[in-house]
C-alpha cells in the first residue's frame, strides 16, 4: 500500500489505537485489527508509546538513497521524505554477448567483462561523490537482482553504509531520472494485513 493510500486508509478507519513492537505497527479500530509493516523502521526518537507515533512516521522526512542499476545505465538519488534533492544518472557502453562461438568469443567475453567492471566502478564512484558525506538513513537498490548483487559486491563505498541497506529490491525496468522519481512510491510502500 503506497504511503498516500496508507494515510487515507488510516483516516477511513476513524479513531484508532496504535502500538509498535519494533518491527510492525498494530492498528486497532473498534473490533478490527491490522498489522502494518513499515518500509523501514521509524527513527529512534519516534519510538514512544504515543498514539501519534504512526502519523509521525508517515510525516517524517528521512534521507533515503536509491540506487538503480541496470547493466549499462544507472540512476542514483537522494530523497528527503519523498522529495528528490540530489541525483546523478549515467550510461556506459557494454558490448552484448556474441551468439557465435569461434576464436573471437573468448576475446568478446574478456572485453565485456572489462566493460562491466569499469561500469560498476563508475557507478560506485558516482555514489561516493554524490552521497559519500550525506547522513543517509536508508539505502534501497533497484534493478535486476544479479546486477545489484555485482554492484554491492564491487563497491567498497557501501561498506560504511552496510547497516542502512534495506533488503527489499525496488522494481525498476530502467535506471533513469524518470524511474528514479517514480520509485519513491515503492520505497514508501507499507504492507497491511488484517488480523
Amino acid at each position: 500500500m503506497k504511503r498516500s493510500e496508507f494515510g487515507s486508509f488510516l483516516r477511513a478507519l476513524g479513531p484508532h489505537e496504535v502500538s509498535f513492537d519494533g518491527v510492525a505497527y498494530t492498528v486497532s479500530a473498534g473490533d478490527k485489527r491490522y498489522l502494518a509493516e513499515p518500509p523501514f523502521p521509524p527513527r529512534p526518537e519516534l519510538i514512544t508509546p504515543r498514539n501519534t507515533m504512526l502519523a509521525e512516521h508517515l510525516a517524517s522526512r528521512p534521507k533515503i538513497a536509491v540506487v538503480l542499476v541496470h547493466m549499462g545505465e544507472y540512476a542514483i538519488g537522494l530523497f528527503e521524505g519523498t522529495s528528490l534533492v540530489l541525483y546523478k544518472t549515467g550510461h556506459h557502453f557494454i558490448r552484448g554477448r556474441t551468439k557465435k562461438g569461434g576464436s573471437s568469443s573468448s576475446r568478446y567475453a574478456r572485453v565485456r567483462s572489462q566493460q562491466r567492471s569499469e561500469f560498476l566502478d563508475g557507478v560506485c564512484f558516482s555514489f561516493e561523490v554524490l552521497l559519500g558525506q550525506s547522513l543517509i538513513e536508508h539505502i534501497f537498490f533497484g534493478g535486476p537482482r544479479e546486477t545489484v548483487k555485482a554492484f554491492a559486491k564491487e563497491c567498497g563505498a557501501l561498506e560504511r553504509h552496510k547497516s542502512r541497506i534495506q533488503a527489499r529490491l525496488i522494481p525498476a525496468r530502467h535506471a533513469n531520472l524518470e524511474t528514479l522519481r517514480e520509485c519513491i512510491e515503492d520505497v514508501w510502500r507499507f504492507t497491511v494485513k488484517e488480523l
